[in-house]
């Protein structure tokens, strides 16, 4: 068993709080980005531009929240609530050092632009 005080919690919530509001927040600024992607007005070269735009966009979003924010949060949920297995600590360091190798493969993989002119050179 693990003594907590008030401040403890109080701390687990704000953490909780900011996490569940930045995640909230890029929802909504994807779905409004998606949205004017869909009614904009250009030719087919601007709208391919647009949508391969918004595809890097949401893997720079989802990517530090999946391989950062929520192993750290888990972590510190650990620490602070309940005790996990030695597997479960494992794959929160493995998922955060994955983090400086898949977000510059991510935006060679999304972007066709960068991927060609690198695959020209």
């Amino acid at each position: 068993r693990i003594d907590l005080d008030g401040l403890e919690i109080l701390g687990s919530f704000i953490t909780l709080f900011q996490l569940n509001f930045m995640i909230y927040i890029m929802l909504w600024a994807g779905i409004r980005i998606y949205q004017h992607v869909q009614k904009s007005a250009g030719s087919q070269r601007s709208k391919a531009i647009e949508k391969s735009t918004f595809r890097l966009l949401l893997s720079q979003a989802i990517n530090p929240i999946i391989l950062l924010h929520t192993p750290s949060f888990l972590n510190f949920i650990e620490t602070q609530i309940v005790e996990l297995p030695d597997v479960v600590n494992q794959t929160f360091c493995v998922l955060m050092n994955f983090f400086p190798v898949t977000s510059p493969l991510l935006n060679l993989m999304l972007s066709r632009d960068l991927s060609n002119a690198l695959m020209f050179r």
